[in-house]
């Protein structure tokens, strides 16, 4: 069993995907035990869901470890009594159904509560249960498009720019699992008398910070501040040793050491002839080259070092391929018949 602060609480989880998953998920990391009522043969939607290894979904695993599991189906008489029996010993159960769903089967809050007066009843919804939005099914996109963190996130111009998590779906798992923990401390007369619906579109609006100011009430999206800039991702410099703006002043300090170098070789003082071997000309000027290609690397980003030495092998191979080379023989023998060689 696990152990932690909520050890010794039982959750009966109907929940499925993520947003229900990971609130249960982070209440089985606390200790509490979890149960996962899944629907037979298929079983949750995020068991179909890749990543696979083994045959198995990765995806489900990440939010579904440490939990225990049990396929019913809740309109069958026989898997109802089986539900039932676990909510005579559950403190809690979690549900992202779409609302409704949970009355027509006989298990929303108003058919619970007289049966387990001690029952918290958490239900995670898009658009929660009252309002005119709330028979709308609901997904991550859809909260993070009219949450408003779609509307400042990538940059300025561009495309609005999911972001690549679901958050959405996480930050409404991490608010019920606040609401659940915090259900103990509302008693009344040593009963749990609290009902917690999830808003994830009003969750979601409270995580863009101050970016809701500039969102007016009938605007879907804003676009992204330049007071937003600063805080932002922008290239790096690994990929660019030195600025390229900087690269003709690279090139110069190449060209002053070069032209130093080549003006002592050139004026060949009596000192370098008597130290000098005519081999070691040859080692000079080459070092002198390898200097060269040194600086001249660094004043390249790693980008321009791969285009130009792409360049230089393809020269290479055209000017010295099999066809080059027959090319040059034949025009050498025609030359040759021609007497001009």
């Amino acid at each position: 069993m696990p152990q932690g602060p909520l050890s010794g609480i039982t959750i009966v989880d109907l929940s499925r995907i993520l947003a229900g998953p990971y609130c249960t998920l982070l209440l089985a990391e606390l200790g509490a035990r979890v149960i996962k009522v899944e629907v037979p043969k298929t079983g949750d939607d995020a068991r179909q869901y890749g990543p696979f290894k083994g045959g198995k979904s990765t995806y489900f695993a990440s939010v579904n470890r440490g939990k225990e599991s049990i396929a019913l189906d809740l309109k069958a008489a026989a898997d109802r009594e089986i539900f039932e029996r676990l909510l005579d010993k559950a403190d809690a159960v979690v549900e992202n159904f779409r609302p409704g769903t949970m009355e027509k089967l006989g298990y929303g809050w108003e058919a619970l509560h007289p049966r387990y007066p001690r029952l918290v009843y958490a239900a995670a919804s898009g658009f929660g249960h009252t309002g005119p939005y709330s028979h709308y099914p609901s997904y991550d996109m859809v909260v993070q498009g009219l949450g408003g963190i779609m509307s400042i996130t990538g940059a300025p111009g561009m495309p609005l720019v999911r972001v690549g998590t679901s958050i959405g779906d996480l930050a409404g798992g991490i608010y019920t699992a606040v609401a659940l923990n915090a259900a103990p401390v509302d008693r009344n007369g040593g009963a749990v008398l609290i009902n917690t619906v999830i808003r994830q579109i009003e969750n979601h609006k409270s995580q863009i910070e101050d970016a809701i100011g500039g969102i007016e009430l009938d605007q879907l999206s804003t676009p992204l501040r330049d007071d937003t800039l600063l805080y932002a991702v922008h290239p790096g410099a690994q990929d660019h040793l030195s600025p390229k703006k900087y690269a003709s002043v690279w090139l110069a300090v190449i060209g002053l050491i070069a032209g130093v170098l080549l003006a002592v070789v050139v004026r060949n003082p009596r000192w370098i002839r008597r130290k000098l071997a005519a081999g070691s000309y040859v080692f000079l000027l080459v070092s002198i080259l390898g200097i060269m290609w040194f600086l001249l690397g660094l004043a390249m980003s790693e980008t321009e070092r791969e285009a130009w030495r792409a360049r230089a092998v393809e020269r290479v191979r055209s000017r010295y391929s099999w066809d080059a080379v027959t090319d040059a023989y034949e025009k050498l023998l025609g030359r040759m018949a021609r007497g001009d060689a």
